[in-house]
């Protein structure tokens, strides 16, 4: 039986011009653009992510500078990966994904995503290309700018281009930074394009000129270039939102795992997929994915699934939620977990006296926390 397909009427307007690449450029959701992101070119070749650099809601401004699309093309104009289902309003939790099954570039130049919902069947997202919504760049490009990394940068208007410099480097610790020098021309609808050079310290030596394109979306701002490396796409708030300077916020403290720990996401081979997180010696995990075989019992992307308490480095002690198939009846069952490098190990005990044992992997970066297809 083929799955139901439900169409969801949320389009993206492209706000920039589309690249050879496909579907490279700024996209804003809705007439008053309710989400702005950037698609550029990602690290490996043919791939492609989504970060959202503009939001109005504070639901979605929870997603700033984060990473909420990520595709890999297979063929031309097609691509799959996965999507945030923070930012689908598909859970709560916005370490969650989405597996994108297929997402094709349309003949118009629309994108269209079909995405596996966690409670089965898919979803279409539409991603309509367009004119930038009137009024976005209506403060220009002139002022200071914070990156999430706490540098700040200046831009001024110079005739009919703008000059941009970093006055203010966010790791000082580092030695002395490269000069950096972005000139550029407002190509309307808040986007601008031109150069940015790239110095020695001392100023003597270019290291770098590359095309630029800087785009400006209400108090937000986002830049990319290429270079040998790959592409740099950098995103930063403006300073003077509330009519006086504001500092940028300060760096969250690096969370240090210890060997054995249990923090972190971790993939079943059935597709199950499990985020961690600690408070203490307690351990709360959530569920990132759900496997095909248990599709129709009620668990829901984003929900506490696992409260465990941490005995000694690598083994633990706690509850695993358990339910009846239609979900109408839910209990907690006694579970034991050991984890050893990359592996993590299991034994439920059930309400019969019987013993469930299993493993678990650990997941990161590019890697589908979503669950393998139907067979």
């Amino acid at each position: 039986m083929q799955a139901a397909v439900r169409v969801i009427p949320w389009a993206f307007a492209l706000a920039a011009a589309v690249s050879a690449g496909g579907i490279e450029g700024l996209y804003s959701t809705g007439g008053k653009g309710e989400v702005t992101l950037r698609i550029a070119r990602g690290k490996e070749e043919g791939t492609l992510i989504g970060v959202v650099v503009a939001a109005r809601s504070a639901w979605h401004q929870q997603q700033l500078n984060q990473t909420v699309l990520e595709l890999r093309q297979v063929k031309e104009g097609v691509w799959r990966g996965r999507c945030s289902a923070y930012h689908v309003y598909a859970s709560k939790d916005m370490e969650a994904w989405l597996d994108v099954s297929e997402a094709t570039l349309l003949p118009n130049g629309d994108l269209r995503c079909e995405v596996k919902m966690p409670e089965g069947g898919s979803a279409q997202f539409v991603y309509k290309r367009g004119a930038a919504a009137e009024g976005d760049a209506r403060r220009g490009l002139e002022g200071e700018w914070a990156g999430a990394d706490g540098a700040v940068a200046v831009f001024r208007r110079d005739g009919d281009i703008y000059v941009g410099q970093v006055i203010r480097q966010g790791s000082p610790e580092k030695g002395p930074p490269p000069k950096e020098t972005i000139r550029v021309k407002d190509m309307g609808g808040g986007v601008h394009k031109g150069t940015i050079e790239v110095r020695s310290p001392d100023g003597k030596t270019v290291d770098l000129v590359e095309d630029i394109e800087v785009a400006v979306r209400g108090d937000m701002l986002s830049w990319a270039y290429g270079t040998k490396g790959g592409k740099v796409v950098a995103t930063a708030r403006r300073l003077d939102t509330a009519g006086e300077k504001a500092e940028p916020p300060p760096k969250a403290p690096a969370v240090e795992v210890e060997p054995g720990d249990l923090v972190g996401k971790w993939r079943a081979p059935s597709g199950d997929a499990t985020r961690y997180v600690r408070d203490g010696d307690r351990y709360t995990g959530y569920i990132l994915a759900i496997a095909p075989s248990k599709r129709g019992f009620g668990f829901v992307i984003g929900e506490e699934g696992v409260r465990l308490t941490r005995i000694r480095a690598g083994f633990y002690v706690g509850k695993v939620l358990t339910k009846a198939e239609g979900g109408v009846d839910a209990w907690w069952d006694d579970i034991q977990v050991t984890v050893e490098g990359d592996e993590l190990r299991f034994v439920r005990y059930l309400p019969n006296g019987k013993q469930e044992k299993g493993r678990c992997t650990r997941i990161g970066g590019l890697q589908d926390a979503a669950p393998p297809d139907d067979k």
